[in-house]
């Protein structure tokens, strides 16, 4: 019996029904019906959201993410420390550490760092001295440097010490992964489980002024429990008697579980990026498929990719490289694709999903770009219809870096659904640099640009945290760019009313209470003693169109004073919630 109801063959005098063209066609639908029902109930999905925070929890831990470099000293005075915006992969910045002068030696950073406990992972489950400690990290010019160095410890005396040569690494991004058992002890460290002091230090070689390596992510991450020697975050424990065993099988070396601050995402993230159409297998031996993936990318113009994979011969991808979409088939060791370049390239941290779908010799892929679809790409190969290919997630470019926030797939074409981004209630936005302004230039706020996806409502609450340098001169002055949406309701603004330079501000007796559009100039009153910050509220709500939009504040002095600067501080934030009417 079919699922659902249908309309009964009618009998005629209590004979069966006459074969005709009209009862011949009503058996069909009856019968496609069936078949597409039973084909739903069997059909095999894999959703990689619900299994990232349980490798997160179980299979690293973080040891530093490097986000400040204040928070670190200088170990000789050869070393220039700061933040690095340019090679941060992860988080909203790096730190770089450089050979200040052109003579020959130790240069480095430190920190002391509130216990650690590295003989443990995030959920408490033990880590043996075989789990791996990981650093991932930038050269600028490898000829420069001799050895590099890594210390976990009590301080510079007692610690575990790794050494090694400069030689083996290269130019650009580079990985460590070294088992704690390879650790050097120096001295009486503390144990593994009380590591309080972190500190990475290099040689250089004579004339080596302004070499430098810049330090992204450092972590702990459980062996792999097949290949030794191999970190791999992607496992799952199964009791006492089998123990881990890999969820997903990592072809690459090194694919781990991060948290990036930037955009407030889990993710995996595969380091060192290179071409290779095979890096995690996902999923088995299937013909026909649709399949997901979501991504920030993190390096400008590339992304990862999908591959169903056959045999190094054979095989099809769908990926962006160098601002453009393809749709690479290659079949019987020749490559062909399909291409279109993006009008737009992809930004970093800019948050992308390509869909792969295969039916039989059809494959096609589909760019979304913020929720909304960019392109699409079709493709009829010449693969054998009966081979049965694996999927996997694939890289096809030495800056193919994204964050891989989730994946989803279904063999036999049942409803998949990828996680909706604002399905889990209010997103935040902090500013994570102070910005400073000396005129009245309006200047947009890079941390405060807000994608939206298309045909939605939302509500943004806007907390601007503000103070004068000394002079009761400059003030505020801030407004709204936006693209693809409309104003629902007006910018509710609240703060100190600024006036004329030549008058001193009060704000807390010049208070404003004001309604406008989002490209409105609305100016406030700022504290002039530089430490004491006043706060501006704004709040409206706006509606997206069919390709999505975009909202970013905007802020400048209100009365130029290039001697004493406007500051707008790390505690501003917005919060922006989906709503319905």
């Amino acid at each position: 019996m079919a699922f659902g109801s249908y309309v009964p063959i009618a009998w005629v005098n209590g004979g069966s029904p006459p074969i005709d063209a009209d009862n011949l066609l009503t058996h069909e639908g009856v019968l496609s019906l069936t078949d597409e029902e039973l084909r739903r109930s069997q059909c095999t999905n894999l959703e990689k959201s619900k299994l990232k925070e349980y490798f997160w929890e179980r299979n690293t831990k973080e040891i530093e993410d490097f986000e400040d470099y204040t928070e670190w000293s200088l170990s000789s005075a050869s070393t220039t420390a700061s933040d690095d915006t340019t090679n941060n992969i992860i988080n909203k910045s790096s730190v770089k550490f450089l050979e200040n002068d052109n003579t020959a030696g130790w240069i480095g950073i430190y920190k002391d760092i509130a216990a650690l406990d590295l003989s443990i992972f995030n959920d408490g489950s033990s880590s043996t001295t075989s789990d791996l400690i990981y650093l991932f990290f930038y050269i600028t010019d490898i000829t420069k440097f001799n050895t590099f160095q890594f210390k976990l410890g009590q301080d510079n005396a007692n610690n575990y010490t790794y050494a090694v040569a400069a030689g083996g690494f290269s130019n650009g991004f580079n990985y460590l992964a070294v088992a704690k058992s390879d650790f050097t002890p120096v001295g009486v460290p503390p144990g593994w489980n009380n590591i309080t002091h972190l500190r990475i230090e290099a040689t250089t070689l004579i004339n080596s002024q302004n070499a430098y390596i810049t330090c992204i992510y450092w972590q702990m991450v459980r062996e792999d429990p097949v290949y030794s020697g191999y970190l791999n975050a992607l496992q799952e424990y199964k009791g006492l008697t089998t123990g881990w065993e890999n969820k997903f099988e990592v072809i690459m070396d090194l694919v781990s579980v991060v948290w990036d601050d930037r955009i407030n995402r889990l993710g995996l993230l595969f380091m060192p990026a290179q071409s290779y159409p095979s890096i995690i297998h996902i999923y088995c031996t299937i013909q026909s498929f649709i399949a997901y993936i979501e991504q920030y990318s993190k390096y400008e113009g590339y992304t990862m990719g999908l591959c169903w994979y056959v045999d190094a011969n054979n095989y099809i991808c769908a990926y962006c490289d160098n601002g453009t979409f393809y749709l690479e088939a290659v079949e019987g060791g020749v490559s062909s694709d399909v291409s279109i370049a993006l009008t737009n390239t992809l930004l970093k941290n800019e948050r992308i999903i390509i869909k792969l779908e295969k039916d039989n010799d059809t494959c096609r892929a589909i760019l979304y770009k913020n929720g909304e679809q960019i392109h699409i790409l079709e493709y009829e190969t010449s693969i054998d219809t009966d081979d049965e290919g694996c999927l996997y997630i694939s890289c096809h470019s030495a800056n193919g870096y994204s964050l891989i926030t989730d994946f989803a797939v279904s063999s036999n074409y049942g409803d998949l659904h990828l996680h909706n981004e604002w399905s889990k209630g209010p997103r935040m936005y902090q500013l994570f640099t102070a910005q400073s302004y000396v005129n009245n230039t309006i200047t947009a706020i890079a941390d405060f640009l807000i994608r939206l996806p298309a045909n939605r409502m939302f509500k943004i609450e806007a907390f601007f945290n503000l103070r004068n340098s000394g002079s009761a001169t400059p003030d505020a002055r801030i407004d709204w760019d936006s693209s693809g949406v409309s104003q629902i309701t007006n910018r509710y603004c609240m703060g100190g009313t600024a006036i004329a330079a030549s008058s001193e501000p009060s704000s807390s007796n010049n208070t404003r209470s004001s309604s406008h559009l989002l490209s409105t100039d609305v100016r406030y009153a700022v504290p002039n003693d530089a430490t004491t910050y006043s706060a501006v509220k704004e709040t409206f709500v706006v509606l997206t169109g069919l390709d999505g939009g975009y909202i970013q504040a905007r802020a400048a002095q209100y009365n130029t004073d290039a001697a004493n600067a406007l500051s707008l501080g790390t505690s501003s934030f917005i919060i922006v919630t989906e709503v319905f009417k």
